[in-house]
């Protein structure tokens, strides 16, 4: 599974669209675990190559943003201890 983004356009907007397109992944990722499936995001190095790039038909100005493995898990492994939120995160207030 792949997914492409434009690489054209102003800085700013290609990053907002690459932060995009990886909140769209978090997403797919959370509904695909509802219903079963895990899914493992890959960002190897080799997604850069040209020989990789023209097998999955990438064409100039385009950049792959992940490639995603998913699949029903032979098992599922416990949860861990979750770091608290509020020692990960800073608000400020005004």
């Amino acid at each position: 599974f792949k997914i492409l983004r434009s690489n054209i356009g102003y800085f700013f907007v290609r990053e907002e669209d690459y932060a995009a397109t990886c909140a769209l992944i978090q997403n797919f990722q959370l509904a695909a675990w509802e219903r079963g499936l895990g899914v493992f995001w890959k960002t190897d190095a080799y997604l850069t190559l040209p020989e990789f790039r023209e097998g999955v038909n990438v064409k100039p100005g385009e950049k792959i943003a992940a490639i995603l493995h998913v699949g029903y898990p032979d098992m599922v492994p416990n949860p861990r201890k979750r770091t608290p939120i509020d020692e990960k995160i800073t608000v400020i207030e005004e």
